[in-house]
C-alpha cells in the first residue's frame, strides 16, 4: 500500500510555491476581452442587417418591380429654392 509520502514530490526537486495573482494583468486582459466581444458583436449585427437589406432588393427585384433602390432626393423645401 502505498503511503502519503511516496505521493509527494522526491527529496531532491524543490517545491515551487504557487504565484501571486496579477489583478492587473487579469483587469487588462479581461478588459481585451470585453472590447472584442463588443466588436465581434457589432460587426455580426451590420452583417445580418446588411445581408437582410440585400434580401430584401433581391426580393424586390426578382417580383418584376423596377423602384427597389431608393434615390436620395432632396427634402420638399431644398427643392423650392432652386
Amino acid at each position: 500500500m502505498l503511503s502519503r509520502q511516496n505521493l509527494s514530490c522526491p527529496a531532491d526537486e524543490p517545491v515551487i510555491p504557487p504565484a501571486e495573482v496579477d489583478y492587473a494583468q487579469r483587469d487588462f486582459v479581461n478588459l481585451v476581452a470585453a472590447v472584442f466581444l463588443l466588436v465581434l458583436a457589432i460587426s455580426m449585427a451590420w452583417t445580418v442587417r446588411a445581408m437582410t437589406e440585400y434580401e430584401r432588393q433581391q426580393r424586390c427585384l426578382e417580383s418584376g418591380r423596377r423602384d427597389c433602390v431608393q434615390i436620395a432626393s432632396p427634402p420638399q423645401g431644398m427643392r423650392a429654392l432652386r
